[in-house]
């Protein structure tokens, strides 16, 4: 998960610990909404030590989503 907040915090310019709550309210979102067979697999996933790396191709996938930071300052 460190990765994965790492990341956040880099991609949107959040502090650590908003990084953190985002993640933590996305995985919370993922939870609630996963169909049934899906929920117990989230947990383990999540600690899972490649979760990081998965999550953050997962991020980069989606790009421009919600706006690179870095991309922002080249303007």
């Amino acid at each position: 998960m460190e990765e994965l907040v790492s990341r956040i915090s880099a991609q949107t310019g959040l502090p650590p610990e908003m990084a953190r709550q985002a993640a933590q309210v996305v995985i919370d979102f993922i939870k609630e909404r996963a169909p049934e067979p899906i929920k117990g697999q989230i947990d383990p996933i999540i600690s899972n030590p490649q979760f990081g790396a998965m999550a953050g191709q997962a991020l980069d996938a989606l790009g421009g989503l919600f706006g690179k930071k870095d991309d922002d300052e080249k303007k």
